[in-house]
């Protein structure tokens, strides 16, 4: 087994339950470091229980990820396969996102067994509503909206937050409802700075001295808003707080830890039961299966009831 491209929570806690059920099974688990980057360097390690057990509740990975551009090259792909023939394993389960499955589709096309696990705290895996990470990224951002709130309340500031997202807008419009938010800056409707100082101006004038803004990342023009929107701003008490990474390196809340439970369990479930090539997912509280090739194609979402709640609840 293998994490790979950026850490989400819950992977600890998948290893552990794939490590754990597989012992029961009979069965012998190995862990490439480092991700797709450890089959590319054979740092192939016997998962044994002083690195797997007790580790569910910890954030980040233990075994490290990352993302492997070696690995996305020709030649990359080639020598991690003949790596993987060659040390003779039964089956790869990797735990990633939407990049980490897609090249898993190659590695599968190879003739090699493959099980796919999604996580994401972007929750951008589109054939499943419940990417591993994603959860716990949210609540992380609502912690830490409500950990601003009161500072920004006490000098009456307006603030925006920089959300991850990678192109898609799920993760800051579930937060922005969570925490209430008066609008979200997002890569399917950018917002100019004219809408959104008029909204902060409009606000006080109500007498909602503070605003909250949810802004997804890779807006290229992020410093030029920013200016765009103090400028019109009659007090320039405007601020823009980055806590990407904090989202990211979020302790797995409970319900990542049980979907890293489901996930790994049914992962081990395949094996013996001989069937791979496909993802593991869950829609509606029900564990999925999907032939990878589907998964890696599955078109995006958006959620417009989530969406629509955000101004009928901020007092526009």
């Amino acid at each position: 087994m293998l994490a790979s491209g950026g850490d989400a929570p819950g992977m600890n806690a998948c290893m552990e339950a794939i490590f754990n059920y597989s012992m029961q099974q009979g069965l012998d688990v190995w862990v490439a470091r480092m991700g797709y980057d450890g089959i590319l360097n054979e740092d192939f390690r016997r998962a044994e229980r002083e690195m797997c057990h007790g580790i569910s509740h910890l954030a980040g990975c233990v075994y490290r990820c990352g993302r492997s551009p070696m690995f996305g090259t020709p030649a990359g792909t080639k020598k991690g396969i003949d790596n993987l023939k060659k040390h003779g394993f039964d089956a790869l389960i990797v735990i990633g996102g939407d990049g980490s499955l897609r090249a898993l589709e190659r590695i599968k096309q190879a003739g090699i067994n493959v099980i796919g696990i999604p996580a994401s705290v972007d929750n951008d895996c589109y054939f499943t509503s419940n990417s591993l990470g994603f959860a716990s990224a949210t609540e992380a951002i609502t912690q830490y909206v409500d950990r601003i709130k009161p500072t920004m309340l006490t000098n009456e500031r307006s603030f925006m937050v920089n959300i991850f997202g990678k192109g898609c807008s799920e993760l800051a419009v579930t937060a922005a409802v969570a925490s209430f938010a008066n609008f979200v800056d997002r890569s399917e409707k950018r917002l100019t700075a004219a809408y959104v100082s008029d909204l902060f101006n409009s606000q006080r004038a109500k007498g909602n001295h503070t605003c909250i803004g949810m802004v997804e990342e890779k807006r290229k023009d992020l410093e030029t808003f920013l200016e765009g929107i103090k400028m019109r701003s009659p007090d320039n008490k405007v601020r823009l707080d980055r806590g990407e990474y904090y989202q990211r390196g979020a302790v797995p809340c409970y319900r990542d830890r049980i979907l890293a439970a489901h996930y790994g369990v049914k992962a081990v479930d395949l094996i013996k039961q001989g069937t791979y090539g496909v993802c593991i997912g869950m829609n509606f509280d029900e564990i999925i299966t999907q032939s990878l090739e589907e998964a890696n194609r599955a078109k995006p979402r958006f959620n417009d009831t989530l969406y629509s709640l955000i101004s009928k609840i901020s007092n526009w």
